[in-house]
C-alpha cells in the first residue's frame, strides 16, 4: 500500500511537470533529462498551488478536492498541447541505451555505488539535525496534524510555527504533499525528495556538459560531484539547500544558454527558475542579483546597448517574479523579511577565517575549491576569450562575493561565526562550479570575444 501512495505522490509531480516543460520548454533533451527537469517543474508547480491553498485562500486542506483541481490541470495541460499540436512520442533513439566504451562503463559503475550508498542512507537514517527538525520538518507536521495555516498571532504555530516564519514555503509543503499521500507523518519517506533532486542535479550536469565535452569526461565530473561530502549528505537529509542547488544550477544553464543564443526562452527560462529558487530561500536573493548583473555587463559593456539591457533586464526581473508573486504577495501583507535578523551594518574582519575554513579546511568538499581554482588560473586566458565563459565565471564570483558581503557586513555573520549556515550556503554554488569548471576545459563554449 505504501508503495502504491508512493507511486501516486510521484506521478502527481512528474505528470503536470512533464506536460508543463513539453509545453513551455520543449526542449530535445533525452528522456532521463526531461525527467529531471519535470521534477523540479512539478514540485514548483504543486507547492505553489498548495501555497494558494492554505496561505492565499486560507482553505483548509481537503484530499480529494484538491486532486480533482490537479486532474483538471492535467487535463487542461493535455488540451493545450493538443492544441498546439504538439506530439507525444519520444525519439526511439533517445530512449536507448548509447555504446559505452570501458572507461565510460567503470565510471558509471562508480556513478552507481555512490548512489547505492545514498540509497541506504535514505531508507535507514531519519532526520536527526536540528535545524531539519525545528524547521524544515517541524513545518509540515504542524501542517500534517492541523490540516491549516493559523493566522492567529498569540499561537505558537501562527504562519505555520517555527523560529523563522519569513522563511519561503517550497521544502515544507512538498514534504507535506508527500505527507498527505501517505497519509501519515514518516520523515524517513521524506528523505526521498532530496535523493531525487540528487539525482536530477546528476542528470542535469550530465547533459549540460555533454553539449561541450565527450561522454567520458562527462561523467567523470557527474562522479566527482557525487564524491563530495556535503552534498552527499544533503541528499538524504531535509534540508533546502540542495534543493535550492538544483534551482541554482537550472538558471545558471538556461542563462548560460542565452549568453551564447541571446533567444528569449531561454532568458525567460532562467528568470524564471531564478523566482523558483527564492520559493526555496531567501538566499537565493544574492543569486538572481548576479544573473542580473551578468544580463547588464552583456548588453552594456560587450553589446554597448541599451535598450537591449533595459529589455532583457526588465524581462528577467518579470521572469523572476512569474512563479513568485503570491510568496511576494504574502510577505508584504504579512511584513516579512528577507533576512532573520534585525538591521545593522558594520565590519566583522574574524568571518574571513570562517569563510577560509569552509572552504578550504573542513570536511564539506574535499579539495573541490582548489581545483575551482586551479581550473579558473589555467584556463584564464580561454575564458579572457570567450564572452559566455567569462560572463559565467563572473556569475559564479558574483556569487561568492555576495555571500561574503552578506556575512562580512551584516548581523548575518552571527551564522558564519558558528558555522550554522555559511557552508550550506556554499553548497548552493557547487553544481555551478562543477559546470563552469568542465566546461572551461572544452576545446569551444560559447561564442570568441570580439
Amino acid at each position: 500500500m505504501v508503495v502504491l501512495k508512493l507511486t501516486l505522490f510521484f506521478l502527481s509531480i512528474f505528470i503536470p511537470g512533464w506536460l508543463a516543460e513539453k509545453l513551455w520548454l520543449k526542449s530535445r533533451e533525452s528522456f532521463l533529462c526531461k525527467l529531471a527537469l519535470s521534477w523540479g517543474i512539478g514540485t514548483i508547480l504543486i507547492t505553489l498551488e498548495l501555497f494558494l491553498w492554505f496561505f492565499i485562500l486560507r482553505f483548509k486542506f481537503n484530499f480529494f478536492i484538491f486532486y480533482l483541481i490537479l486532474i483538471a490541470q492535467i487535463t487542461f495541460l493535455f488540451y493545450l498541447i493538443i492544441k498546439n499540436k504538439l506530439n507525444f512520442k519520444l525519439n526511439p533513439l533517445k530512449l536507448s541505451l548509447p555504446k559505452i566504451n570501458l572507461g565510460q562503463a567503470i565510471v558509471f559503475i562508480l556513478i552507481l555505488i555512490q548512489i547505492a550508498f545514498l540509497l541506504l542512507n535514505t531508507l535507514m537514517r531519519p532526520p536527526i539535525t536540528y535545524d531539519n527538525l525545528a524547521m524544515w520538518q517541524y513545518k509540515p507536521k504542524v501542517l500534517f496534524y492541523e490540516n491549516q495555516i493559523n493566522f492567529d498571532e498569540q499561537k505558537y504555530a501562527y504562519l505555520g510555527g517555527g523560529g523563522h516564519i519569513n522563511y519561503p514555503w517550497q521544502t515544507p509543503l512538498l514534504s507535506y504533499w508527500l505527507y498527505a499521500n501517505l497519509g501519515e507523518f514518516n520523515d524517513l519517506a521524506g528523505n526521498l525528495i532530496n535523493l531525487v533532486y540528487y539525482l536530477a542535479i546528476l542528470i542535469i550536469i550530465y547533459y549540460f556538459l555533454r553539449n561541450y565535452l565527450s561522454s567520458l569526461i562527462s561523467l567523470i565530473f557527474v562522479w566527482l560531484f557525487s564524491t563530495l561530502p556535503l552534498p552527499f549528505y544533503h541528499a538524504y537529509n531535509g534540508y533546502a539547500d540542495l534543493i535550492l542547488s538544483y534551482y541554482l544550477l537550472l538558471a545558471f544553464t538556461f542563462l548560460f544558454y542565452w549568453l551564447e543564443t541571446r533567444e528569449k526562452k531561454q532568458l525567460l527560462a532562467s528568470g524564471v527558475f531564478f523566482g523558483c529558487a527564492l520559493f526555496v530561500k531567501n538566499d537565493a536573493l544574492i543569486f538572481a542579483i548576479a544573473g542580473l548583473t551578468v544580463i547588464l555587463i552583456k548588453s552594456l559593456i560587450i553589446d554597448k546597448k541599451i535598450t537591449t539591457a533595459l529589455k532583457a533586464g526588465g524581462f528577467y526581473s518579470l521572469a523572476i517574479i512569474l512563479p513568485l508573486w503570491p510568496w511576494l504577495f504574502f510577505k508584504a501583507k504579512y511584513h516579512l523579511s528577507f533576512s532573520n535578523v534585525g538591521p545593522g551594518l558594520g565590519y566583522h574582519a574574524g568571518v574571513w577565517t570562517n569563510i577560509y575554513q569552509a572552504l578550504f579546511l573542513n570536511n564539506s568538499f574535499n579539495i573541490w575549491w582548489f581545483a575551482v581554482i586551479v581550473s579558473l588560473l589555467a584556463n584564464v586566458i580561454k575564458i579572457k576569450k570567450q564572452n559566455s565563459l567569462l560572463l559565467g565565471w563572473l556569475f559564479l564570483i558574483f556569487c561568492f562575493l555576495g555571500l561574503a558581503a552578506l556575512y562580512l557586513l551584516t548581523e548575518e555573520y552571527r551564522f558564519a561565526i558558528d558555522n550554522t549556515a555559511l557552508s550550506r550556503n556554499l553548497l548552493a554554488l557547487i553544481p555551478v562550479s562543477v559546470v563552469l569548471t568542465a566546461v572551461s576545459f572544452a576545446s569551444k563554449a560559447g561564442q570568441p570575444a570580439e
